[in-house]
């Protein structure tokens, strides 16, 4: 999402695979500066650089001044990671930046965004859930019953104060009404075939973008 060194901007780090080699793309995207203050980091124009404070440079993969729309975001941070992961690599994109600076906005989009239609605000989810489900009809129109068979699952976790909560399980969360429920015991476990595991993380299978959303 967007991040925020005084109204500035904020950071994106996808993990995909290219060209045979695992690697880590950072990207900033700066907000709109409120208020008509100075910006404490601007994006120098053309250039994939950011200055802070008019002093020190900084270069990153992308930089994204607050005229970039949703749709370039996803095409140039989304769109690969879900390319590498039709291919079987793994992929993670994390949005990060401090309360408020936008992550939500960049991930999920703004108000005007539904479940149903793909506004211009959709975010990063929407998007790639939407290109997926296209991908992956176009796939059984084209190969037929002899095609292989896809299963696309779920889970939405949350880390709070160090306690993990699963946001589908019925009760979880540490919303209104819910903080006196107990919890079920999610385990950080290491998976047997590699990689990292939560043990009792509900895996939902969709079957489209609207279940995702």
């Amino acid at each position: 999402g967007h991040a925020g060194a005084g109204h500035a901007g904020a950071g994106h780090a996808g993990a995909g695979h290219a060209g045979g080699a695992e690697r880590v793309v950072v990207a900033i995207r700066l907000r709109p500066n409120p208020g008509g203050r100075l910006p404490v980091v601007r994006h120098e124009g053309g250039t994939n650089v950011v200055l802070v404070r008019e002093h020190n440079r900084f270069a990153f993969d992308f930089v994204y001044g607050p005229e970039v729309g949703q749709e370039r975001i996803y095409r140039d941070l989304g769109a690969p990671i879900l390319a590498h992961a039709l291919r079987g690599y793994h992929g993670t994109i994390l949005a990060y930046g401090q309360t408020g600076s936008g992550k939500t906005f960049t991930m999920l989009g703004g108000e005007d965004a539904t479940p149903d239609q793909l506004a211009e605000s959709a975010g990063i989810v929407p998007r790639l859930s939407r290109e997926l489900f296209k991908l992956l009809d176009a796939e059984r129109a084209s190969s037929g019953e002899n095609g292989a068979r896809v299963l696309v699952s779920c889970s939405f976790l949350e880390i709070y104060n160090e306690v993990l909560y699963d946001l589908l399980a019925s009760g979880e969360g540490r919303g209104e009404g819910r903080g006196e429920r107990q919890a079920p015991q999610l385990e950080i476990r290491e998976a047997a075939a590699g990689g990292v595991r939560v043990h009792g993380l509900v895996d939902a299978p969709v079957g489209s973008k609207r279940d995702i959303l």
